[in-house]
C-alpha cells in the first residue's frame, strides 16, 4: 500500500475514535511517511487515540513508526507490538508527539517503544513468542500467543476496552474468561 497508514488512516480533527479487539498484521507503507498499521493525523487538539486489547505484527514501514503514528497523543493499554520495521532511523515500535501506556503492553527490546509515562505492567521483551497471521476461529484471521508466551495472561484481570467496561469476549468473539486477560487481540 502507498499511504499513510497501512491498514487504518483516521484524520478527523476532535472526532473520538479509538481501535480495541483489532490485529493489524503484515502490512506494509513503500512510500510516504507514517506507520504499516494505523496513523491517526486528527488528534492534535490534545485527544487521544486510545488502542487497546490490539495486536499489530509484521508491519513494514519506509519511513515513520512501523506499528503507530500520531501527530498527537496516544494511549495504548494491553497492545502487542512485535516484529515491526521501519527504514533508517525512525521508530520500529510508535512515532508520536506522546505516547502513553495505560497499562500492560508487551512490546519489543530496543528503545523504540517508549512512554512519557510507562506503567510498571508493561512488559518488554526480545521474544513476543506469537504465531503467523492465520484462521484461529472467528471471523477474520489473528495472531495467536504462543504457550508460554509473556502475552499469556499477562494482562489485567478484567480487560478494560475504551469506555472503561470490561471487554468480554476477544477480536473472535470468544470470551475472556481467565484469571488474567491475554495482551492482544486474541484470548489464548
Amino acid at each position: 500500500m502507498r499511504a499513510q497508514g497501512g491498514a487504518l488512516y483516521l484524520r478527523a480533527p476532535g472526532a473520538t475514535s479509538g481501535v480495541e479487539n483489532t490485529t493489524f498484521a503484515d502490512n506494509e507503507v513503500l512510500a510516504g511517511f507514517c506507520s504499516g498499521a494505523a496513523f491517526d493525523g486528527g488528534s492534535t487538539d490534545g485527544d487521544s487515540l486510545p488502542l487497546r486489547n490490539v495486536t499489530i505484527v509484521g508491519t513494514r514501514i519506509a519511513s515513520g513508526g512501523g506499528a503507530v503514528s500520531a501527530d498527537g497523543p496516544l494511549a495504548l493499554g494491553h497492545v502487542l507490538i512485535a516484529d515491526n520495521t521501519a527504514a533508517g532511523a525512525e521508530a520500529s515500535c510508535v512515532d508520536v508527539g506522546e505516547a502513553v501506556s495505560t497499562g500492560h503492553n508487551l512490546l519489543p527490546e530496543g528503545g523504540s517503544c517508549t512512554f512519557a509515562d510507562p506503567a510498571l505492567d508493561d512488559l518488554i521483551t526480545a521474544g513476543p513468542m506469537v504465531g503467523a497471521l492465520a484462521d484461529n476461529g472467528g471471523p477474520t484471521r489473528t495472531v495467536e500467543p504462543a504457550s508460554g508466551s509473556p502475552a499469556v495472561d499477562g494482562g489485567a484481570a478484567s480487560c478494560p476496552g475504551i469506555d472503561g467496561a470490561p471487554l468480554t469476549v476477544d477480536q473472535r468473539g470468544e470470551a475472556r474468561e481467565d484469571a488474567a486477560c491475554d495482551i492482544g487481540a486474541l484470548e489464548r
